[in-house]
């Protein structure tokens, strides 16, 4: 047999003719000697899995997750396992936009370094939630689920981590996995790990509502046990961040369950979610320390916040330099600078470092992803459950932005690229450029 009729008789295998895969699939079989477009989505998927299963491990940067994104923004476009819509480059747009604000607000910066390498940092993040999205629109239900599956595993990680050096179990470890007395776990802050918990939370409850036996079972045993780790951060942000995104999720699980006997089963997994919290929180109190820390974080404000180099002030200071500033002082220079500390306030913080046009486009796309996902969230689908966990948890997220700084938060970049790439699949496609969608099916 000629060496020219291998490569039809394994396209014909494929299903596919070569002309009808993407260029640049062929040009890397070609230059890696691989044929298959389903080996480079296996290879696709075992990034998006390892990067998303090690998004815990955030002692240092970059993170084992920023090189998972960062060949990812590489090799899904290369391998034509994304599609461009006019949708998603207005996503990437906005985005842009941002990192121009960011541009242009670092030129009177402080500290040029420490204000330039915040904006590269959103490019990259940005342009990684722009591919995800790509790649989540291609097949939702199944991309949504293994990344969701291997995040969950990720946030179990840092809550056992969290457990080990809240409760000193090895003592060597406890300084690491602890920060004044809150558990971190494997991050480098309490408040981002205990927001880092909260879609794995939701996703638990997915999992309970749609699952049945054992399967709901251990959906509700894992439900608990991020719980009490969501509680030992003692960070009020994510106790609020939690407390929205569940009660959101639950409230749209029975606006669109399909039949009374779902609603009320989602009603009963409720009730005993709410046993099972009551119980964990009961247990908790029993330590003193616990009891001591958890009153004083409960209270809505600490008396820090009120002091004249105190938060609130930091805000009306970071208002006064909105106004006076419109191109904005650079990210990351308000703190040390202007005030104290930083403003513990998203838009606040965006509006000042990245200016009029950067802030704008940055609150501009954190509600237009509000609007897209409320918008998909009714529509029947095989992702719509996904959709519900993930929407929920992002809604918490941005109501969480109001008193923490969320703009590097990975997985805040994760549900929006959920939410997107849920919506694209639900639009008729209108592709070009990227892979025709009949070539590139995996």
């Amino acid at each position: 047999m000629g060496e020219g009729r291998k490569p039809q008789i394994l396209f014909g295998f494929l299903g596919c003719e070569p002309t009808d895969l993407p260029v640049s699939t062929l040009v890397l079989s070609s230059a890696f000697n691989t044929t298959s477009p389903r080996g480079w989505y296996r290879i696709a998927l075992g990034i998006v899995w390892a990067g998303m299963a090690s998004s815990s491990i955030v002692f240092a940067e970059p993170a084992p997750v920023d090189l998972a994104l960062i060949a990812l923004i590489v090799l899904l476009p290369a391998a034509g396992l994304i599609t461009l819509s006019r949708p998603l480059l207005v996503y990437a747009l906005l985005w842009l936009l941002v990192v121009a604000g960011g541009c242009i607000g670092s030129m009177s910066a402080f500290d040029f370094g420490v204000a330039a390498k915040q904006v590269v940092v959103t490019f990259y993040l940005s342009m990684a939630s722009v591919v995800l999205a790509a790649f989540i629109a291609r097949d939702p239900a199944r991309h949504i689920t293994l990344i969701m599956n291997a995040y969950l595993l990720a946030a179990l990680v840092a809550t056992a981590a969290a457990f080990v050096g809240y409760f000193n179990l090895v003592p060597p470890l406890t300084d690491l996995l602890t920060e004044f007395g809150r558990a971190r776990g494997t991050f480098k802050d309490p408040n981002v790990y205990g927001a880092f918990v909260v879609p794995a939370l939701v996703y638990c409850l997915h999992l309970g509502f749609s699952g049945r036996g054992a399967t709901a079972g251990l959906a509700l045993a894992a439900t608990g046990f991020l719980l009490l780790g969501a509680l030992l951060s003692f960070s009020r942000g994510a106790w609020s961040n939690a407390a929205v995104s569940i009660g959101l999720f639950t409230l749209l699980s029975v606006l669109t369950s399909g039949s009374n006997r779902l609603r009320l089963r989602i009603a009963g997994l409720v009730v005993a979610a709410a046993v099972a919290g009551t119980l964990v929180l009961g247990i908790a109190i029993q330590s003193p320390a616990v009891s001591v820390l958890l009153t004083e974080r409960a209270q809505v404000t600490q008396s820090y916040d009120e002091l004249p180099n105190g938060r609130f002030a930091g805000h009306e200071k970071a208002k006064a330099l909105i106004v006076s500033h419109p191109l904005g002082i650079g990210p990351l220079q308000f703190g040390g600078n202007y005030h104290s500390e930083d403003v513990h306030e998203v838009y606040l913080n965006v509006l000042i470092g990245h200016g009029w046009i950067g802030g704008a486009a940055y609150i501009l796309v954190v509600l237009l992803t509000l609007v897209l996902g409320f918008a998909a969230a009714f529509r029947r689908g095989p992702a719509q459950a996904l959709l519900l966990a993930s929407l929920s948890s992002y809604a918490g997220a941005v109501g969480e932005g109001f008193i923490v700084d969320t703009d590097h938060w990975r997985h805040f970049f994760l549900l929006m690229s959920i939410i997107w790439g849920v919506y694209l699949a639900n639009r008729p496609s209108r592709a070009f450029g990227a892979a025709k969608a009949s070539g590139a099916s995996v």
